[in-house]
């Protein structure tokens, strides 16, 4: 069965029930563009996403604060969340309301193997399920790795069969962030969960600014750590430096750009944030093997 589209935020303040729940529906897409002010006061969320595609939106959950932009953002049953854009912006953003019982079947389809699955179709899954919850950029997770998103953005039904193909993707990348908060050097469990909840904030800090210079101290402030913990951390755990990660993304980009834009190569190294167009040239060709031209004419 299609899912349906409808408004988001059609009044200031969502409806109610009588015992001061916001109500839900279940599997539906709900999605506004609008450069008004939007507000989703704090509610209890059910499972889903929050995705936004233009602007940006500040969200609240449990006790941490974000703003997401050009990303999405799990949503735990019972998260306390909260939502917001400014007025004055132009906003495309989606909800995403998971019916849990969908859910749960796509996960015990994921996370069991052939024979358990055909001894015992019926298998549930522990109740226990959570979705590590951290801001993922779309630069990061493009379209390609999530077709249905670009479904979204353009507020078009999709069907169960593609929600639980969507589904499937990211509990895989799911899975990967709970082994990659596992590496942390840290003995509570809290605290891994804290240090990469911050390393990821500054990692969609840098994936929505690739266009602008960046110091190690401005990123570090994102993540609310001293730039120096900040930086062992972050290398640690990902294998390369905020810089390196930097520059490998805008040379990802950069190649995207003189493959499918009709862009100077000037205009795109003046887009990505590079100081001169020589240091870029330098820069892509010790990265990539060819000169920026070279590359364009090639692909």
């Amino acid at each position: 069965m299609a899912m349906q589209v409808r408004s988001l935020f059609n009044t200031t303040r969502p409806e109610k029930s009588v015992d001061g729940q916001v109500n839900h529906s279940q599997s539906v897409l709900m999605v506004q563009s609008d450069s008004g002010r939007q507000f989703l006061p704090e509610h209890h969320s059910p499972y889903g996403f929050v995705l936004n595609f233009e602007g940006h939106i500040r969200l609240k959950v449990d006790r941490y604060r974000y703003n997401l932009t050009n990303g999405f953002f799990p949503l735990n049953k019972n998260s306390v969340v909260e939502l917001a854009t400014p007025s004055g912006e132009k906003t495309i953003n989606a909800v995403l309301v998971l019916d849990p019982n969908l859910l749960e079947e796509i996960i015990v389809a994921e996370s069991y193997g052939h024979s358990k699955l055909l001894e015992n179709p019926q298998i549930r899954h522990p109740e226990s399920f959570r979705f590590v919850c951290r801001p993922y950029s779309l630069n990061e997770y493009s379209f390609k790795a999530f077709p249905a998103f670009a479904r979204f953005k353009n507020q078009q039904a999709i069907s169960d069969n593609e929600l639980a193909t969507l589904l499937g993707e990211f509990l895989k990348i799911n899975i990967r962030s709970h082994q990659e908060m596992e590496q942390i050097n840290a003995v509570r469990k809290s605290t891994r969960g804290e240090i990469y909840r911050r390393l990821s904030v500054a990692r969609l800090y840098m994936l929505s600014r690739l266009d602008q210079p960046l110091q190690l101290s401005e990123i570090a402030i994102e993540a609310q750590m001293n730039r120096f913990h900040f930086l062992r951390l972050y290398e640690q755990l990902f294998g390369e430096t905020p810089h390196q990660f930097l520059t490998r993304k805008r040379l990802e980009l950069a190649c995207k750009l003189l493959k499918y834009d009709s862009l100077s190569i000037t205009e795109i190294c003046d887009q990505l944030g590079f100081e001169s167009l020589p240091s870029f040239s330098l820069l892509f060709k010790k990265h990539i093997g060819s000169s920026p031209s070279q590359y364009r004419q090639n692909t």
